[in-house]
């Protein structure tokens, strides 16, 4: 988990305003201005077949959450996306 910083939280909702057409409410309890961004950044990463093992040094998905403050709903965002993170180019070789 990693905190965002106001410049990165700007960027994030300037994309998010963007890209969405929903932001006025939650796309699932339909409240008006409910949608909260949370302050940190979190991962998904990669499963196993096996729900006892976690997966370290494996493949993951930094996200950006969006939660309704009134039904829970929660959404990802893929930080790099929203341009709150940049990566360096990965060659892929054919």
């Amino acid at each position: 988990m990693s905190e965002l910083d106001s410049e990165q939280q700007k960027k994030i909702l300037e994309h998010i305003k963007k890209k969405v057409k929903f932001l006025d409410k939650c796309p699932m309890c339909h409240k008006p201005a409910t949608l909260e961004l949370l302050d940190e950044m979190f991962e998904v990463r990669e499963s196993t077949d096996d729900p006892k093992k976690i997966t370290l040094g494996g493949k993951m998905i930094p996200v950006i959450v969006v939660v309704c403050k009134n039904c829970g709903y929660t959404m990802f965002f893929n930080a790099f996306a929203t341009g709150a993170i940049t990566r360096k180019p990965i060659k892929i070789d054919k």
